[in-house]
């Protein structure tokens, strides 16, 4: 599916925007919408797992589904 569609996915159901969970982790605006591309660190990904309560082992998996 791509990690960012399985983010954009999960703030659907958390009732977020994508532009909202960068604000609220400090990630970079626009940043999320090119990990399919450009892999962020595994920080960052824990960070967006955490505000979203959701595993990080759900978002790993599209990491290295993507490679």
């Amino acid at each position: 599916m791509g990690l960012y569609k399985t983010i954009q996915e999960a703030c659907e159901k958390a009732g977020v925007s994508v532009n909202k969970l960068e604000n609220d982790t400090g990630i970079t605006r626009g940043s999320i919408y090119k990990w399919d591309n450009h892999k962020p660190s595994f920080d960052k990904v824990c960070l967006v797992a955490d505000y979203l309560k959701i595993p990080v082992d759900d978002l790993r998996k599209e990491c290295e589904a993507d490679s």
